[in-house]
């Protein structure tokens, strides 16, 4: 097996790709800086990309991380490291691979913020709802604070998906799939005054679309971003308010105060536990995780 010392063998690679690939400038410059920032870290301990085991990789990405650098690119350099030694095996200069069992999601992800009760307080306070755009917004607002729903589920609302004397609603994910997720009296409120007071103003031809701009269309996610955004700077919150975060902060309010890991990812919609588990109190996730590995009942989730 030929050797490839780290130097002269990153730079055949990149020289493969700007010959053969041909990709773009910005992509190969992207993986040459990653694999340069691998090189420093591994000069002094390897030699040989033969010689580097995931130990090493894994301590290379922790220092990444420790120098602040954002999770993004952090995963660019494991795409970057797997890809060379992607083309280090098929020119049979290696028979490692120390990123097969490492994925981007050995990475933790940036957790996203929440609000406190105060905070809420104040951004749900400021649409106007005297009138009936203000009217909307609050009923909005309610909702995906109320439900921890995703944008485009919100957007995609019939009338019909909501029953406000049962208090339910019944959002559509991307794959078509429909749950029923519970709201609030204080919810219900609202949306029952928007459906009351202001929707039909809104109205300008026959639709079954709940939410509805000034032309009587439905909402765009930036429409819903940019009221968001404003609403937050105009109560004078120190965060980016968006529905991530109204997301994150029903998910955080629903776990602290004692709901169930399995309920909370119904209401959701998650797939899988596991996602559901980053919006937990660290405590709730250790346990969901020893349940689901002693449990003999305790079903293989996948993603």
């Amino acid at each position: 097996m030929s050797k490839a010392p780290l130097q002269p063998a990153a730079a055949d690679y990149i020289k493969q790709l700007k010959i053969e690939n041909r990709l773009a400038q910005n992509t190969i410059t992207s993986y040459q800086r990653d694999l340069l920032d691998a090189i420093r870290y591994l000069q002094d301990t390897h030699a040989d990309w033969q010689d580097v085991d995931q130990t090493a990789v894994m301590a290379f990405l922790d220092q990444l991380k420790q120098q602040g650098v954002a999770r993004e690119t952090i995963n660019r350099h494991i795409v970057s490291l797997r890809q060379l030694y992607k083309y280090l095996r098929q020119m049979g200069r290696v028979d490692v691979d120390p990123l097969a069992n490492l994925t981007t999601a050995a990475i933790p992800a940036k957790q996203t913020p929440v609000m406190s009760t105060s905070q809420i307080a104040a951004l749900l306070a400021v649409p106007n709802v005297n009138n009936r755009t203000g009217l909307r917004d609050r009923a909005i607002f309610e909702l995906l604070y109320a439900t921890g729903m995703r944008v485009n589920e919100l957007l995609s609302l019939k009338v019909a998906d909501i029953d406000l004397n049962a208090q339910l609603v019944m959002p559509h994910d991307r794959s078509g799939r429909t749950r029923v997720v519970p709201i609030s009296d204080e919810c219900t409120k609202w949306l029952k005054r928007y459906a009351d007071e202001s929707r039909f103003k809104l109205m300008r031809d026959d639709t079954d679309v709940f939410f509805l701009n000034n032309r009587g269309q439905s909402l765009t996610r930036q429409a819903i971003w940019q009221k968001l955004r404003s609403a937050g700077s105009r109560a004078e919150l120190e965060l980016d308010v968006t529905p991530d975060v109204l997301r994150a902060t029903f998910a955080h309010e629903m776990l602290v105060n004692g709901a169930d890991l399995r309920a909370v990812q119904i209401m959701l919609g998650h797939q899988s536990l596991s996602t559901t588990e980053r919006y937990a109190p660290s405590d709730d996730v250790h346990l969901a995780a020893q349940y689901r590995q002693y449990h003999p009942q305790s079903i293989n989730e996948v993603e």
